[in-house]
């Protein structure tokens, strides 16, 4: 994804694969979000399994619950913020 914006009104498995720019909100929860991800914005409105640690750029939003532990020395870029708290900067 280059550009524009995805709604999705339910949850998702695998979310920002590769995403260069664009937006996509899901209105639910999300297994694993940001593979190989280099810029956009992911929002997800309910809880996430897996942010991954190949993630390259741009930003996550994530209001829910995170499963699996945002260690801000896994990640080389990006941002992670949870419920609206900046908790990984590169």
């Amino acid at each position: 994804m280059k550009n524009g914006t995805v709604v999705v009104n339910g949850d998702a498995l695998e979310i920002g694969m590769q995403m260069k720019g664009g937006k996509i909100v899901i209105k639910g929860n999300a297994s694993s979000v940001g593979e190989e991800m280099n810029g956009g914005v992911v929002v997800i409105e309910g809880d996430v399994d897996m942010i991954w640690h190949t993630l390259k750029g741009g930003e996550i939003h994530v209001n829910g619950e995170i499963a699996y532990n945002c260690d801000e020395s896994f990640y080389s870029e990006g941002k992670i913020f949870h419920k609206g708290k900046l908790i990984v900067d590169k």
